[in-house]
């Protein structure tokens, strides 16, 4: 091989290292960036988080001074006025089934701001009872998996791995206890 060809088979040989090597780094820094877009944007995600925690902590301790006060959520021990409670963005909900049953958790609550009270047909109480007596009534004869009690619609809910929905719609009509099939809800 003359000089001449070694010369141009080097050159060339060389242009396309350097062009692997260009993009490696050029795809390196790409990831590079990326990688920083995504620290930052979790970094972003976890100061949002931790000013949604601030904003909830009054409801929270709120929600803890309910519970200890009150009895509330303790071994299933609740006020016959008492529907539950649940926080919803930084307020802690509390429903009750009378009006005159907010002063007296007003009373153990103080006047906090993060505190809304919200009058509810049925307890927390009543609403369990009533699925809990379905459930264990009709578990095996209708492959029911779980119950709870929905405190935001102030309903029962009823999961079941059956197929027998129409016959289960029949029973639960009007009661105010939703049925939950699958990812389905089947609101009664």
């Amino acid at each position: 091989m003359s000089k001449n060809k070694v010369l141009k088979y080097g050159i060339v040989v060389f242009i396309i290292i350097a062009a692997i090597i260009s993009m490696i780094l050029i795809i390196n820094g790409q990831s590079k960036a990326e990688d920083r877009k995504t620290v930052e944007f979790a970094e972003h995600q976890s100061e949002l988080s931790g000013e949604a925690v601030a904003g909830q902590e009054k409801a929270l301790e709120a929600h803890e001074l309910l519970c200890k006060t009150m009895n509330i959520y303790n071994v299933g021990v609740f006020p016959e006025d008492f529907g539950g409670d649940y926080i919803e963005e930084e307020k802690l909900i509390i429903c009750v089934t009378e009006e005159s049953a907010i002063q007296r958790y007003q009373k153990v609550l103080g006047d906090n701001p993060a505190v809304e009270f919200r009058i509810v047909k049925r307890s927390y109480k009543e609403i369990q009872q009533m699925i809990k007596e379905f459930y264990d009534k009709y578990k095996y004869e209708y492959e029911l998996y779980s119950y709870y009690v929905d405190v935001k619609n102030n309903r029962g809910v009823i999961t079941t791995l059956g197929n027998d929905i129409n016959d289960i719609e029949k029973l639960l009509f009007g009661t105010g206890i939703d049925i939950v099939h699958g990812d389905e809800v089947i609101p009664q």
